[in-house]
């Protein structure tokens, strides 16, 4: 049952039928109004939920997402086990504001307390759900053998990058948590030793909209700090393994993560990475 068909549900078609059902992850809300629209959304989407598991009954219920908990008190509600594929940084000292501190922990409970088992992409994810009922069990991520063998001086002639600069690239969403801005004003001391070097950051923002407002702000730090000839905005590279050729340094410079993906592949690239 997928929100919509894309990468994930094609490569799951040999395996079953493939239902397209609308519905979204959690999102923080931000004052009253919206948190009343959020509840009402959670209510509505956990009875769409539990139409579909009446519809197919199945023996077991695989959430592949922390941060759906409709799906899981679905599960619960009309006694199916469930398993949930977590992923997400719920709780801690990483997360900032009140709001989003007390919605982590909300659903971190809940899904300790009802989840039939958790599997974690990493110990951090994992040691959220320590002293909860369910059983945690870490599996980290497969990575591709498909990051070796990129077209270097294509993708640096594509984005005006000469063959002797200095590339430093970094890749991942475009939010606060993943640090862009901390790389930005690293790169005004670098170009002070390095005149030549060039910054990629690969990613895009989701269309939240204080990703959409950090993206701006990012904007605007390149015209203060004087980066335009310096800094580039990619967008999304489908062909990742091109930009790891292009690159000389990979930095990765979130603040926190659950899974540090990009730093495992640029090593697989033959990278560097700080």
């Amino acid at each position: 049952l997928v929100p919509d068909v894309g990468e994930v549900a094609e490569s799951l078609a040999l395996s079953g039928s493939i239902d397209r059902h609308p519905y979204s992850a959690l999102t923080v809300p931000t004052g009253p109004v919206d948190a009343a629209a959020t509840a009402r959304n959670l209510a509505r989407e956990v009875r769409g939920f539990r139409e579909r598991i009446r519809e197919h009954r199945p023996d077991l219920i695989l959430i592949v997402s922390a941060i759906l908990p409709a799906a899981l008190i679905a599960a619960r509600l009309e006694g199916v086990p469930s398993i949930v594929y977590a992923g997400e940084v719920l709780g801690g000292a990483q997360l900032r504001g009140l709001q989003r501190t007390l919605a982590g922990g909300l659903v971190l409970q809940v899904t300790k307390r009802i989840a039939g088992a958790i599997v974690a992409c990493s110990r951090t994810v994992a040691t959220q759900y320590e002293g909860g009922q369910a059983r945690v069990k870490v599996i980290y991520p497969p990575l591709r053998d498909r990051y070796e063998f990129g077209a270097r001086n294509g993708f640096r002639a594509r984005y005006g990058i000469g063959p002797d600069d200095v590339c430093i690239a970094a890749v991942g969403n475009i939010t606060e948590q993943r640090g862009q801005d901390v790389l930005l004003r690293a790169m005004v001391e670098v170009r002070d030793s390095f005149p030549s070097a060039r910054c990629l950051i690969a990613g895009e923002a989701l269309p939240r909209p204080r990703d959409l407002a950090f993206r701006r702000r990012l904007g605007e730090m390149v015209e203060e700090f004087e980066l335009t000839d310096t800094v580039v905005f990619t967008g999304f590279v489908d062909q990742i393994a091109d930009l790891y050729a292009a690159a000389d340094v990979i930095v990765n410079p979130t603040r926190y993560e659950s899974f540090g993906r990009v730093a495992l592949e640029a090593a697989l690239a033959g990278r560097p990475v700080v």
